[in-house]
């Protein structure tokens, strides 16, 4: 169900080690980290959109799902250096509180993933509705066509 690449989403993100500056030159999120996150998406998406499967989920779909991941991966690494100091009053201030941000940004891309997903699942239900009372209609007008039936549709 997933047919993308590490690099159409390495480049939507701009994760690319020439453009990691601050990071001494390296990819922020390793090839290794992608090889655990995309069958998570595909699951996600089997699990929670289960009219889907089988069909082709649009890479921009991929994509954003893959940067909530991402994201959410990334608030850990937050929350596991997060420095925070005391303002004498017991009260511990953190100075590098980025962990929310994080998450907030996962549930963002999550919500339009999952918007774009319902969309798509609603109009695969309809669809298959359509089809199956389309051709249900047109079994009953080639029965009445060939003489089968002994009544029709529009002859009452």
């Amino acid at each position: 169900m997933i047919n993308i690449d590490t690099d159409t989403i390495k480049d939507f993100i701009r994760d690319k080690a020439e453009f990691n500056l601050l990071y001494d030159n390296v990819e922020q999120f390793n090839d290794e980290l992608y090889d655990v996150v995309l069958p998570m998406v595909e699951e996600e998406i089997r699990i929670n959109f289960p009219a889907l499967m089988g069909k082709k989920i649009p890479n921009s779909i991929i994509i954003k799902l893959t940067i909530a991941y991402l994201m959410q991966s990334e608030s850990f690494v937050q929350l596991r250096n997060q420095v925070s100091v005391s303002d004498n009053n017991n009260n511990g201030t953190s100075l590098y509180d980025k962990e929310q941000n994080y998450l907030q940004l996962s549930d963002v891309y999550r919500k339009a993933a999952y918007t774009w997903l319902s969309n798509m699942a609603k109009t695969s239900y309809y669809q298959e509705c359509w089809d199956s009372v389309h051709s249900n209609a047109m079994d009953m007008e080639n029965a009445n066509n060939t003489g089968y039936g002994g009544w029709s549709i529009v002859s009452w």
